[in-house]
């Protein structure tokens, strides 16, 4: 049983994946499909040409900024107007 699980030095880790033996735990930095020239880069203006905003996205954005600011205030211990301790 033991020798079962020993590994197959005679065939290389990708030949065991393509097979259906193995798996490739570490992978390159970037997978061979990484690049697609079809699409625009990420911070171009073609990739926002549709953008929409609704109000519940401005809503909870500013929801969100108001509460990380006092929870903010509140770490660095700065007194808030109107509230007294």
């Amino acid at each position: 049983m033991l020798a079962s699980r020993r590994p197959n030095f005679k065939e290389t880790q990708v030949e065991a994946f393509e097979k259906g033996t193995d798996y490739i735990f570490f992978q390159g930095p970037k997978p061979a499909t990484g690049y697609q020239p079809d699409l625009p880069s990420f911070f171009s203006l073609d990739n926002f040409a549709d953008l929409e905003i609704s109000p519940a996205q401005i809503a909870v954005t500013v929801t969100g900024l108001g509460t990380a600011g006092i929870v903010a205030l509140t770490l660095l211990e700065v007194p808030l107007p109107g509230l007294t301790a």
